[in-house]
């Protein structure tokens, strides 16, 4: 199967954005998804990582992931996580709330 980034030629890249908790400390107008859901365990995360890279690795695609939320720094695991992400050759990035220094 191929992944299609127009008819004819096959993508080179698959980003997975991935709500990992629908945690936030934040209570904004324009939330489109306040529905409670359970975050994945650590090991459900890591085995969705390796998941995504076994799929990008059966179609030749580089893989991406944006962690995003609710809040993804509310993640209990999230830098572990993340550092796992980075690890297995993944470009990550972050699309979450401003955080303080700490």
């Amino acid at each position: 199967m191929l992944v299609h980034a127009r008819l004819g030629h096959q993508a080179t890249a698959f980003t997975l954005q991935w709500h990992l908790t629908h945690a936030c400390e934040l209570d904004c107008r324009h939330c489109y998804d306040r529905q409670k859901l359970v975050a994945p365990t650590r090991e459900q995360a890591l085995a969705i990582l390796d998941q995504l890279q076994a799929f990008c690795a059966a179609r030749d695609v580089e893989g991406s992931v944006c962690f995003s939320g609710g809040n993804p720094f509310l993640y209990k695991s999230f830098f572990d996580v993340y550092a796992s992400a980075a690890e297995r050759g993944f470009r990550v990035s972050v699309l979450g709330n401003p955080v303080s220094d700490e």
